[in-house]
């Protein structure tokens, strides 16, 4: 047993001072004795209670917390189911008097038959957080005492148990169930480490303490938040003014109104809510918002597409085949509204890793293949893009024509002769077409009446994949 609160200001643990006669001395206070024992504190509008501790005491031992047993007798803070069982005379087993539901914690001279004097310690909590505005400790009870010996203590400790100070003393007199204990924490809002102790001291074979639904709860400043609404247009044209708007919503917790930060891209930027912006220039512009209040803010970004007040339109004259090493021409036209000034400017890609900033430039391909092409016009920002595809392939080659009999055929020798090449004789097809390899064709038919003697005619090879060549020849 220890001195009661009234009698020790502070009581430094873990030592516990054994005063039974002083104990058995002392009449019954009334009640218990109110030491700490303030009144719940009001919840501030726009707030919150958030749970700093909680325990229902259901499962056995309970999570983090620290139980200590009297060093002469054994008695210790147990579940109300008392597994092992209790002495012999005893009231075992017993109910829950508190008011709360199923189990709880029992500090239990009665099943011990014998005194004790027991501690049960909280985990560690924090009462730290700046929002925190108040805090409580609110607890069941039943705290039974026949023999007017009994005593009951919550301590508080904010420095890790170095010293404890009283909230709540049970003096030597019942304090039956259902009982509701609600401390104010307030004065201690601040340290990170905070941590509650039940002490129970009964000098002989009593009665017990019950205590049941530990809740220690804080209320806090609700946080304020912020959400922001952006109306931007998507696009716009150059030298017309564009219309931004911004909205935003604070939470309770939010004080004063929100202020609102533009910036559109540019190197420009606006504190007013709604502002209108003139872009002198087209291009693609990342515009953001900052809406702040409270300490809170909200952003939102977006990309606005500026085209100029000139626009332009454009052609592009392409052929779809051409062969290696023959020069291609391109051919490109560009008509300005009237709101341009100035001349287009124009710039070819050919696909072949090669270009001209040339209105009508001419381009030799290397190599056969397909290649996609590409012409921008522009003129005071505004744009013309044409595209399309190019196919280079590599001609047949005729090298010797000659005249063979009988009967009478012409011989064509050459590279690159593919199956199914066409031959044309003055533009007209001739179809008695053999042919051998790559290297050979045979024209056959009546072939004189086409190719007289002496006559110069003129061959046109066509592969199937679109090459050609031409050969003028007689006999």
């Amino acid at each position: 047993m220890r001195l009661p609160q009234h009698i020790v200001k502070k009581v430094l643990r873990p030592k516990v001072l054994e005063l039974a006669l002083l104990g058995a001395a002392l009449t019954c206070a009334a009640g218990a004795a109110g030491m700490g024992v303030l009144p719940e504190a009001s919840q501030a509008s726009s707030s919150t209670v958030a749970t700093v501790l909680s325990e229902d005491f259901e499962s056995w031992p309970p999570s983090g917390w620290v139980l200590t047993a009297d060093p002469q007798t054994g008695g210790v803070w147990k579940s109300l189911a008392h597994p092992a069982g209790c002495a012999a005379g005893s009231s075992f087993p017993y109910s829950n008097a508190t008011g709360g539901a199923g189990l709880c914690a029992d500090a239990n001279s009665d099943c011990l038959g014998d005194g004790m004097d027991t501690t049960m310690v909280t985990p560690s909590f924090s009462l730290a957080s700046p929002a925190y505005l108040s805090a409580q400790l609110q607890f069941k009870s039943d705290f039974f005492c026949a023999a007017a010996l009994d005593e009951g203590w919550v301590d508080i400790t904010t420095d890790g148990g170095a010293v404890w100070t009283n909230l709540l003393y049970f003096d030597h007199q019942s304090v039956r169930g259902q009982d509701t204990e609600t401390l104010d924490l307030t004065p201690y809002l601040g340290p990170p480490d905070v941590r509650l102790s039940f002490e129970y001291a009964a000098p002989g074979w009593d009665w017990f303490w019950q205590v049941d639904d530990v809740l220690v709860t804080a209320v806090q400043q609700e946080p304020c938040t912020i959400t922001c609404t952006a109306t931007v247009p998507a696009s716009a044209v150059s030298g017309n003014a564009v219309s931004f708007a911004a909205a935003a919503t604070p939470t309770a917790g939010c004080t004063g109104t929100p202020s609102f930060a533009w910036s559109f891209g540019d190197g420009q930027s606006s504190i007013e809510q709604n502002p209108l912006h003139t872009y002198a220039a087209a291009g693609s512009y990342d515009w953001s918002l900052a809406a702040t209040t409270g300490g809170a803010s909200c952003s939102k970004s977006g990309t606005l597409v500026v085209t100029s007040s000139c626009s332009l339109s454009c052609t592009a004259s392409v052929p779809t085949s051409a062969f290696p090493g023959i020069a291609v021409p391109f051919a490109a036209t560009a008509t300005p509204s009237a709101g341009c000034t100035g001349t287009p400017s124009f710039s070819w890609s050919f696909g072949d890793g090669q270009s001209s900033t040339e209105q009508n430039p001419s381009h030799t391909y290397a190599s056969p293949g397909t290649f996609n092409w590409t012409l921008v016009a522009t003129q005071n920002g505004a744009a013309c893009t044409k595209t399309g595809t190019l196919t280079v392939t590599a001609p047949p080659v005729v090298s010797l024509m000659k005249k063979a009999a009988p009967p009478f055929r012409i011989v064509v020798v050459g590279s690159n002769l593919q199956r199914g090449i066409r031959v044309f004789i003055g533009g007209a097809e001739w179809t008695s077409v053999v042919w051998k390899n790559t290297t050979k064709v045979v024209l056959k038919g009546a072939l004189k009446s086409v190719v007289p003697k002496s006559v110069v005619k003129t061959f046109r090879f066509v592969n199937p994949d679109g090459g050609e060549t031409t050969r003028t020849w007689s006999w």
